[in-house]
């Protein structure tokens, strides 16, 4: 938590670090401070902040905030706090150093393409099915997603046109377990979006031997008085060709079923995880087998 020229700022993350959440309040000038506020009373800010809220319809809710030695003491709406604080620490290990910063375009509604396909994802379970991969290609002045692609080895999701997703410049996959650390934060929809990759330092050359690479790859997601980062990671396992999973030419099918939304879905719990079986009837209607 930190005061600058005119905003109070909060930044919060994951204890991996691999999502981090930054939001601005706009508040008068005042003295420039940075604390650290323990997670166990994070709430009870959170809640006192709060009436600012309301006041931006109302013009009355006001909180003084004043840094303290080792707290900090919050004025408004007729109650005094006091959260104890301390100095932030300084960091032991190297930072990672420059990189590369490539706009997204057209990316504002990127963070609900995601969360849309994270349903499909089962975080704890396989490599492929850990979370979504989202596809980059080169576009002028930046990177564009053509492909959301995302599974459970059961049930594709694809938000986008599998077939581009051959010629990409980038494939990342976003974990599930670090998307829901950001899920509240992300229900907005962002003025950009950049893909920053920071080379992280490496040791010094062993036995002749050069280290490899590494890269920090995040995801930065930002609107006016938000930022949140989310870090990718590259795929842990070979990635299929999507575009396989669906038909490249279309015909006209040999058997053509329509029916209510609701009756697959009927079916599909009634068997309690066996096979969900789809029956034609000969007289021009179909009939769905659930348990059988």
């Amino acid at each position: 938590m930190s005061h600058d020229a005119d905003a109070l700022v909060l930044a919060t993350a994951t204890r991996t670090e691999k999502v981090k959440i930054t939001f601005r309040i706009p508040c008068k000038p005042g003295e420039t401070w940075v604390a650290v506020v323990g997670a166990d009373v994070t709430s009870r800010l959170a809640k006192f902040l709060r009436p600012p809220v309301g006041g931006k319809k109302n013009g009355n809710a006001t909180i003084e905030i004043e840094r303290a030695e080792r707290s900090l003491v919050l004025v408004g709406g007729g109650q005094r706090m006091a959260i104890p604080v301390c100095d932030p620490m300084l960091e032991e290990t190297a930072a990672p150093g420059a990189g590369e910063a490539i706009s997204v375009m057209q990316a504002h509604d990127l963070a609900s393409r995601i969360a849309d396909a994270m349903t499909f994802c089962k975080p704890a379970y396989h490599a492929l099915v850990k979370g979504p991969f989202v596809y980059f290609a080169a576009v002028d002045n930046g990177l564009a997603v053509p492909v959301v692609v995302a599974t459970d080895k059961h049930r594709l999701f694809v938000d986008g046109d599998a077939r581009d997703c051959a010629d990409v410049k980038f494939a990342f996959q976003v974990l599930g377990d670090d998307w829901k650390a950001a899920t509240k934060a992300m229900v907005v929809s962002f003025d950009s979006v950049r893909l920053v990759r920071t080379q992280v330092p490496q040791p010094a050359e062993e036995d002749g031997k050069k280290p490899h690479e590494k890269w920090l790859t995040r995801l930065v997601f930002e609107t006016a008085d938000r930022r949140v980062e989310v870090t990718v990671a590259e795929p842990e396992t070979l990635l299929p060709h999507w575009a396989d999973f669906l038909p490249h030419e279309t015909a006209e099918p040999d058997l053509s079923v329509s029916c209510d939304r609701a009756e697959p879905a009927a079916a599909v719990k009634a068997s309690k995880g066996a096979a969900c079986m789809l029956r034609p009837d000969p007289t021009g209607t179909s009939v769905l087998d659930g348990g059988r």
